[in-house]
């Protein structure tokens, strides 16, 4: 989901040099606790949190600048994926910013968490409705070796309800599968002949990666009536 896809604010903004008094009455009439900081050309300089204000400053503070007080946030661009650049923190913004770092504008934290919750959604949705129409079957374990997976071309191929082996350990479906070796040496193997059932079946097998560790192992049971 790109930035320009969001409904980005083109304001407020605080400038390089202003009182910590102005900054104040900004924040009083906004519903953000953080807010960009740009200098007098709107070229992006970081950002500056109401709660940095307060525990730092006293009232004999207030015609001090702000400048001290703004902090780096790394700015999102036009083309950047919002999802994977939301960082933890206590900022409720995050600013935008052109290819030459001159502010264009902040999305809230809530309408990216929001979009991306739906995207995520939409997304399952499909994957949802593939798995069901496949024509092939797909049967998918955990680390732990437990079925998560068993879609209805699965059914239908191994003679088995979903509702019987979803969460069961794979011995009790197949072991002859191979998904159990695959967890310990994960590498993708296609085109192999196996007997489930009394039946030879091609299948395709390939480990489950995330973050460069093996999660899980998946397995498609090839329908051969298409060949």
């Amino acid at each position: 989901m790109l930035v320009k896809t969001l409904d980005v604010r083109d304001g407020p903004f605080l400038l390089q040099g202003q009182t910590i008094g102005q900054a104040l009455r900004v924040f009083e009439v906004v519903p953000y606790s953080t807010l960009p900081v740009t200098d007098d050309q709107r070229y992006y300089k970081g950002v500056i949190n109401i709660r940095d204000i307060l525990l730092n400053v006293v009232e004999a503070d207030r015609n001090a600048s702000i400048d001290p007080l703004v902090s780096a946030l790394k700015p999102l661009a036009e083309t950047d994926h919002v999802e994977q650049r939301i960082a933890p923190g206590h900022h409720d913004i995050v600013p935008f910013v052109s290819e030459e770092n001159i502010l264009l504008g902040f999305v809230t934290k809530e309408q990216v968490l929001q979009r991306t919750s739906r995207y995520y959604r939409e997304l399952a949705e499909q994957d949802r409705k593939l798995l069901e129409s496949s024509y092939n079957g797909i049967v998918a374990i955990d680390k732990d070796g437990k079925l998560f997976l068993f879609n209805p071309a699965a059914e239908r191929m191994l003679g088995r309800r979903q509702t019987e082996v979803i969460g069961k350990h794979i011995s009790f479906l197949d072991p002859s599968m191979g998904l159990l070796d695959l967890l310990e040496n994960p590498v993708s193997v296609s085109g192999v002949h196996v007997k489930i059932n009394g039946h030879s079946i091609l299948s395709n097998r390939s480990p489950l990666m995330y973050e460069g560790q093996c999660v899980g192992a998946n397995f498609t049971l090839v329908n051969q009536a298409f060949f």
